[in-house]
């Protein structure tokens, strides 16, 4: 698949929505397997443990920015 920037873009304000809907498919196709990334409060989440907090509702996010 060629990216080009327009392709970039597109992607990722599907993933931001993706995000703030907690769309759980596009989450678990989009996302890599092996994400992490730490949170505020220091602790390191996987892609298993975020796709856990938007089904649980613990996640919810209002914006992005």
């Amino acid at each position: 698949m060629l990216l080009n920037k327009e392709l970039v873009l597109q992607l990722e304000y599907k993933l931001i929505e993706a995000i703030k809907t907690s769309d759980i498919a596009f989450l678990k196709n989009h996302l890599h397997d092996e994400l992490f990334f730490v949170a505020p409060d220091g602790s390191i989440i996987t892609k298993a443990m975020d796709i856990m907090a938007h089904q649980s509702r613990q996640m919810q996010v209002e914006y992005i920015e």
